[in-house]
């Protein structure tokens, strides 16, 4: 037969070595010392405790991603009614595995304890062969009376050792208390696994974010004894905040916890531009004396924002909104702009306010009738810059007294009640369409039988 080459030993060898690592690293087993009497003393002791021990070691703090996986034993013994199955931790914490179960039956054959299994020890039957729950009934004693006030299952592996350190030694301890018959512990052995129900860590969901932001992730996690968090930035904590972010980022945490069972969350941190705003001028005419308009600040949103949504603010700290921005109502000024996408700000922009000057020059007036010799309905002509309703403010005053009045009307010519010498004077008008006023000085004009003065003031 040809020999086979080194090589392929040297393979073989290093393959079996990786798969025994991997099986050794999802579970390990510690077999405790058998073949022991129960009662250690039988046949001539009939009612006793045995003990049997085994040394654990490598396994650390149980809890999340390691566990009990299962307690395997095989026991002789022609009346299992009289025996009390208890497993006790390095630290004294124990839970009843079987207790008084079995009446006159023989035997646990082969009996694998585990949190997994489909029924508890209390619904099976001698010898017991397959998998069951423990007992877990009670927590308060080792040795008879064991309590049965609680539902069978209250107790289980995982709810009575997480937490506890696994490393030292292990107790099977069996409680043979009524006499008569015996049996023997012919092999025991604990289980633990890596491949437990582990923690979850979650840094919520991917986000975007403004460029030059400040942004905090928080890894919340369910490990009950978190002990340390690693992110791929090199930073440490159960948060971290990464100041002014100016490029896309992906970020990775691993979380430890006692047991040192690890769980890991990524997290994808998109950066979005700011909009741009545009500053600009607005310019309004004269609308509230002495010197202030009123502007309507929502129709240059789109000049503004560019189709996003415009903020309004008296001061560039932005503590001051505009309080009606449909009908803003100020003196010449700046006032301030910001621009948002929904999810970035723009920075503010400066936003300039004129109140445009009156300008009486647009304007003149002329009788139609230059002489009149009865009272009468006289028509004063009016030049104006645009046709449309107009405000007009006048005094007329007569040789028999003084009327002060407005007329709003979209006529020209606009009548006057004449009776007699007068000076009609027009102080004030405001277009009605734009709210502009027009301040005037005096101007005269005059008319035959009674003189009648025109006055733009």
């Amino acid at each position: 037969m040809r020999p086979k080459s080194p090589l392929i030993l040297v393979f073989v060898y290093l393959f079996l070595l990786i798969i025994f690592q991997i099986n050794g690293a999802l579970s390990q087993t510690f077999t405790g010392t058998g073949g022991l009497m129960i009662p250690p003393m039988a046949p001539s002791q009939t009612q006793g405790i045995t003990e049997s021990t085994v040394n654990v070691f490598g396994i650390g703090v149980l809890g999340g991603c390691k566990t009990i996986e299962n307690v395997t034993l095989d026991i002789e013994h022609t009346f299992t009614g009289d025996l009390g199955l208890i497993l006790i931790a390095p630290n004294g914490t124990f839970i009843e595995l079987s207790t008084g179960n079995g009446f006159g039956g023989n035997d646990y054959q082969n009996t694998v304890f585990s949190d997994n299994a489909i029924i508890n020890i209390t619904s099976g039957s001698p010898p017991y062969n397959g998998s069951f729950r423990p007992e877990g009934r009670q927590n308060t004693s080792i040795n008879n009376p064991y309590s049965n006030a609680n539902s069978p299952g209250s107790f289980t592996f995982a709810n009575t050792f997480t937490g506890i350190n696994a490393d030292g030694v292990w107790t099977l301890y069996i409680n043979d208390y009524l006499g008569v018959d015996i049996g023997i512990l012919n092999s025991w052995s604990i289980t633990f696994s890596n491949n437990g129900t582990n923690f979850t860590v979650d840094t919520g969901p991917d986000m975007g974010v403004c460029v030059g932001s400040d942004v905090t992730i928080n890894a919340s996690n369910t490990a009950p004894n978190p002990i340390s968090y690693q992110w791929s930035n090199g930073g440490s904590g159960p948060s971290i905040t990464i100041p002014s972010i100016v490029n896309p980022l992906t970020l990775t945490v691993t979380v430890t916890d006692q047991s040192g069972c690890t769980a890991t969350d990524s997290k994808i941190i998109n950066i979005t531009a700011p909009p741009v705003a545009n500053p600009l001028t607005m310019q309004q005419c004269l609308s509230a004396l002495p010197d202030q308009a009123t502007f309507n600040l929502n129709s240059v949103n789109s000049a503004v924002g560019n189709g996003f949504t415009v903020s309004w603010f008296n001061d560039i700290g932005l503590t001051s909104p505009v309080p009606n921005t449909a009908a803003f109502i100020s003196s010449s000024t700046i006032i301030y702009a910001v621009v948002s996408n929904g999810s970035c700000s723009s920075a503010p922009v400066p936003i300039t306010l004129e109140v445009l000057p009156p300008s009486p020059a647009s304007f003149d007036m002329e009788w139609i009738d230059t002489q009149i010799c009865q009272p009468d309905m006289v028509g004063v002509n009016f030049t104006l810059p645009t046709a449309g309703t107009y405000t007009y403010e006048y005094s007329l005053i007569c040789s028999n007294g003084t009327e002060n009045n407005t007329i709003t009307t979209s006529n020209n010519p606009v009548l006057f009640n004449v009776t007699g010498n007068c000076t009609l004077n027009i102080t004030q008008i405001t277009q009605v369409s734009t709210g502009c006023i027009t301040l005037f000085s005096p101007r005269y004009l005059m008319i035959s039988c009674w003189k009648m003065h025109l006055k733009l003031w």
